[in-house]
């Protein structure tokens, strides 16, 4: 057998692959002598029809499966020989059968994972969590103390911050009605702009009616009338005081802690990690961005049209594929970064770690550990376990070595 290979791009294989015309005839003979132990031939017994009867009898169906067969064994053992996995089914063209004598020809042509060198200098990345200032810990505590604000109604006038409970209605300058509503809340704010509502709402008690000019407020539900200066008669219905928590002890023992002490320690401990996290999501991506950059290949479209296809079949909302493709792209760059670190580092997934993981899914699932198990291998699932559980373990590695706190 002659086998020669052209890669017209990093991912891509073309085989030109030729083999001796006796091989033909000697899967001829094997199909034959097939159909002969199972063809019933009138005036024979069955499976003792010569040959020559046989091959008369089913000439075309014995060629075709012959030069399928051919062609078929030819191509796994050059793919076989050279080491190669595709991961596309081969488009076969270009097929040349003699009639008697030389040579049986045919081109292939498959994707493959391209071969690239793995690259893991210059992408170590320092990320550093901002600090928690006092601010930081002070805002917290304001947004708390709102949190646990209360509302006390009074028969006083409206001051500043209290909140105020009415009923309105809007009129164009023919003073017919254009929006109304009831059981509105605002706040009472002493601005200096007196066209506001939150101006005009200051001062007012249960029961009193008052009508102004305001600047028409982006909280109410005409969206053509927001920031347009309207006229608004208001019925007010009640007025509220907020009681705003002293912050104390007694504070923090609303929240589940004994002293103010403890409640700063806890926010603080909590930002610490939000920092650290939000710092350290961010020193991944970098690591990420420098891995890919430092391993750049071609990607292989059939897996990107793959995933594209599986993204779609899940999610019916339209998207940009353009977009869609360039973070599959990524992504599937990235997987085959992590295989060829897995495999370099050696992180083969052992039988016992293979047993926790079917356990934990087993326990997860309410089903029969063996029945999941045969499930699994039946399926061809069992190797996406093993190559999910060597991707973690090679991204794990990578967040161990190349990722650094600072």
């Amino acid at each position: 057998m002659e086998v020669k290979i052209k890669k017209p791009k990093s991912y891509i294989r073309e085989m030109e692959i030729s083999v001796p015309y006796k091989n033909l005839e000697e899967e001829r003979r094997k199909i034959a002598e097939s159909y002969r132990s199972r063809a019933v031939v009138p005036g024979f017994r069955k499976g003792k029809a010569p040959v020559s009867v046989i091959v008369n009898r089913f000439k075309k169906e014995i060629e075709e499966e012959a030069q399928d067969n051919v062609i078929k064994y030819a191509f796994e053992k050059a793919v076989s020989d050279n080491n190669l996995n595709p991961i596309t089914n081969a488009a076969i063209k270009d097929i040349l059968i003699p009639k008697n004598e030389g040579k049986i020809a045919f081109r292939a042509r498959f994707q493959v994972i391209p071969d690239f060198e793995l690259k893991l200098d210059n992408i170590k990345t320092t990320y550093k969590p901002r600090k928690v200032s006092e601010k930081d810990i002070k805002n917290v505590i304001s947004d708390l103390q709102k949190k646990y604000t209360t509302l006390r109604p009074v028969s006083k006038p409206s001051k500043a911050d209290d909140n105020v409970e009415f009923d309105y209605t809007v009129l164009d300058d023919n003073g017919k009605k254009i929006d109304a509503a009831q059981g509105m809340t605002a706040d009472c704010k002493a601005r200096r702009d007196k066209s506001s509502l939150s101006f005009l709402i200051c001062n007012v008690k249960v029961g009193d009616s008052i009508k102004g000019e305001i600047h028409y407020p982006e909280s109410f539900p005409v969206i053509e009338l927001h920031g347009k200066l309207v006229t608004i008669s208001i019925k007010v219905k009640e007025v509220k005081e907020k009681i705003i928590p002293k912050i104390d002890d007694d504070f923090a023992k609303i929240i589940g802690l004994n002293t103010l002490k403890e409640l700063k320690e806890s926010i603080h401990k909590q930002l610490s990690e939000e920092n650290d996290e939000r710092a350290n999501s961010t020193g991944r991506d970098e690591l990420i961005d420098k891995l890919l950059e430092q391993n750049n290949f071609e990607v292989p479209e059939a897996l990107v049209d793959y995933y594209l296809k599986k993204l779609k079949e899940e999610n019916n909302e339209s998207s940009d594929e353009e977009e869609l493709r360039r973070m599959i792209k990524k992504r599937v760059q990235l997987d085959i970064i992590l295989d060829k670190i897995a495999e370099k580092e050696k992180f083969d997934v052992s039988d016992n770690l293979l047993n926790k993981i079917i356990e934990k899914e087993t326990v997860k699932g309410s089903v029969n550990e063996e029945d999941l198990r045969k499930y699994l291998q039946d399926t061809g699932k069992m190797q996406d376990i093993i190559l999910i559980s060597e991707r973690k373990r090679a991204y794990e590695f990578l967040l161990k070595n190349f990722l650094i706190k600072g």
